[in-house]
């Protein structure tokens, strides 16, 4: 099972390793993981935010699921169904479930 944690050494690739003055995702690593994931979200403010977003067959099969594919009440964070995983859609949604509040967001 991979974690969470482990998902940024395998995919994540920082600019001190790549010589660029920014971060790049090694989407062929995580496509040996899972072929699901689609994108990387990051963010370093107000606390930094660093996983994988993942698109399933619909709205549902990565509420419950890890991007491993296991059980997890969390889920993933996960591109909707209905938009193409290329994010050339007008807009595309995004959904997590917010661990506080027990609801997506």
């Amino acid at each position: 099972m991979i974690r969470y944690n482990n998902l940024n050494d395998i995919g994540l690739v920082t600019p001190e390793v790549s010589g660029e003055d920014r971060y790049t995702v090694d989407f062929d690593a995580l496509w040996e993981l899972n072929p699901d994931i689609v994108a990387w979200i990051r963010f370093d403010e107000p606390s930094i935010i660093s996983y994988p977003v993942v698109q399933g067959t619909d709205r549902e099969e990565y509420l419950t699921k890890t991007i491993s594919g296991f059980d997890n009440t969390y889920g993933a964070i996960f591109l909707n169904a209905y938009n193409k995983g290329d994010f050339t859609d007008f807009n595309s949604i995004v959904y997590t479930l917010d661990e506080e509040y027990d609801d997506v967001w």
